[in-house]
């Protein structure tokens, strides 16, 4: 008999033993997550804008302010760092001190050879300028000389030069009185280089991806079709398209012919 309870102990003990193992399992698990979660979220730090921005202007208050990420090393070879700078939301208004706002056209570079992918940033915190420092000259400036917000950004290397790709939104094209990823992105790519800047987008569009082509300096670039002109790019009722962007020429061309595109279009339709 007291084999019998020797048994029932034993059966018992591992019982609660994997059971205290599999919650064991769980809570790191739990953690782990939790930890990754928080880690990936992503913070909604637009811009403010339209009536909003105008009467803050008018009162002389501000509700965001700057504030500056890590420097990341883009060019090993000329010691080149990109400092990303970030919009901060206030809780309330403060004063605003008198800053003199600037206009400038969007420069445009020349064409470049084949490329090789070196980086992509993937923060989870948005961008309202990019800052390329160069601590050997002394010498530090900014990308961006008009108000955005920028996704992240990607680092390519073509012959002796650096292309950083940007997605970036200008507009408040929903009319929500913020600049944030709800509005159309376009594609800006950097020469560090020459330090010339070209814009790529087409009206009522945004950037959905891009890529270059391999042996080419040209890239595919997905565009979302804002097809109601309505400021929204809805992917479950509106089309995207595939563009290629031709560096030399700095133009996008439809990969697709009209010709295909129609036939296919009539296949849809059954006729």
């Amino acid at each position: 008999m007291s084999a019998g309870i020797d048994k029932k102990g034993k059966s018992r003990f591992l019982i609660f033993l994997g059971i205290g193992i599999l919650v064991g399992i769980i809570l790191i698990l739990l953690i782990v997550l939790s930890g990754k979660n928080k880690h990936n979220t992503y913070i909604d730090n637009g811009l403010i804008s339209g009536e909003q921005l105008v009467e803050l202007q008018n009162e002389n208050l501000r509700k965001q302010i700057i504030s500056y990420g890590d420097p990341v090393l883009i060019d090993t070879l000329n010691v080149t760092y990109l400092i990303p700078v970030i919009p901060r939301t206030l809780t309330n208004a403060e004063a605003s001190t008198e800053i003199q706002r600037e206009e400038y056209p969007v420069e445009e570079s020349s064409g470049y050879s084949s490329s090789i992918r070196k980086g992509y940033d993937k923060s989870y915190v948005d961008y309202t300028n990019i800052l390329i420092y160069s601590p050997l000259q002394n010498e530090i400036e900014k990308l961006f000389r008009q108000r955005a917000l920028i996704i992240g950004y990607k680092t390519w290397f073509i012959e002796k030069d650096i292309l950083i790709l940007f997605d970036v939104i200008r507009n408040d094209d929903n009319k929500d009185n913020r600049i944030d990823r709800k509005d159309f992105r376009s594609l800006y790519i950097y020469s560090l280089q020459t330090k010339e800047m070209r814009m790529v987008e087409e009206k009522n569009t945004t950037v959905l991806n891009y890529d270059f082509l391999p042996f080419s300096s040209d890239l595919w670039v997905r565009i979302g079709i804002d097809r109601n002109e309505d400021g929204k790019y809805d992917p479950s009722s509106e089309p995207a398209e595939i563009r290629r962007y031709n560096f030399k020429e700095k133009t996008l061309e439809k990969i697709v012919p009209e010709s295909m595109h129609a036939e296919m279009q009539r296949l849809v339709e059954g006729r």
